[in-house]
């Protein structure tokens, strides 16, 4: 079953895209670490369920975090009104989704110091390939911690920062958000995993085109690739922004 990434990065707009596609499908395999903890999954007494937001495959200790995760999305003022709506509605979907979207939250060794999280699809969904069976999310706890905040400004959006004045657990919700973004997007977008193959294959492409690229028309026909990969990479990635810079703005305020 194949499982290709969504990765969100942590570094400035201008590298996004070159990083982001060199990654996106040759990330390293994850090393587990063992901790004083169990990893043994978590587990209730009753069925478990086969959709929705599964965090079995957290630690103890992890699932601690993400307790306190769903305090911070789900809160809601006197009125009974959500504290912070778009996190809310999206921690609800998850919750309700038709399909299982995994928890995890895994240690970064071995994987790329800019990676604060990532979206993988299990592309059993439908015989189109236009929706998944399941998805996993995870997010580098350590990466999150320690990302500085920078500017960053696709096209079609305002420049924002990502992190900024916000503590550790607000960090870890910035970043949950912005990889619900992709996951919703998957199921709701009939286009969007095709999309995301087209970048592949262009990433492919250009991949095959570097032991060419001082002759001038493999220069031309590179650029025009990195056009088109620019273009599916805002597609891609800047609703997943949108969504990020809103809770962003969310965690700031309150």
């Amino acid at each position: 079953m194949a499982r290709l990434p969504i990765l969100h990065l942590t570094v400035p707009t201008g590298l996004v895209t070159v990083l982001f596609l060199f990654n996106l499908y040759a990330a390293p395999p994850i090393q587990w670490e063992k901790s004083s903890e169990s990893q043994e999954s978590v587990t209730s007494q009753s069925a478990p369920p086969t959709a929705g937001l599964m965090t079995d495959r957290l630690s103890p200790k992890q699932l601690r975090i993400w307790r306190a995760l769903e305090q911070i999305a789900l809160a809601r003022n006197g009125a009974g009104q959500p504290l912070r709506p778009v996190l809310y509605e999206l921690h609800s979907w998850a919750q309700t989704s038709t399909i299982p979207i995994y928890i995890e939250m895994p240690k970064a060794r071995g994987r790329w110091p800019y990676l604060a999280g990532e979206c993988l699809f299990d592309e059993q969904g439908d015989t189109l390939n236009t929706r998944p069976a399941a998805v996993t999310i995870r997010l580098y706890t350590t990466v999150i911690e320690k990302a500085p905040s920078r500017g960053r400004d696709f096209e079609s959006e305002q420049a924002f920062i990502p992190f900024k004045g916000l503590p550790r657990e607000e960090r870890y919700c910035e970043t949950l958000a912005h990889e619900l973004a992709h996951a919703r997007q998957s199921v709701t977008d009939p286009g969007f995993l095709p999309m995301r193959d087209r970048l592949k294959s262009m990433n492919d492409q250009v991949l095959k085109l570097q032991s060419l690229r001082l002759v001038s028309s493999v220069k031309k026909e590179m650029q025009a690739i990195a056009d088109q990969i620019k273009v599916l990479t805002s597609s891609i990635e800047g609703p997943a922004i949108a969504v990020e810079r809103a809770v962003w703005r969310e965690l700031s305020e309150r």
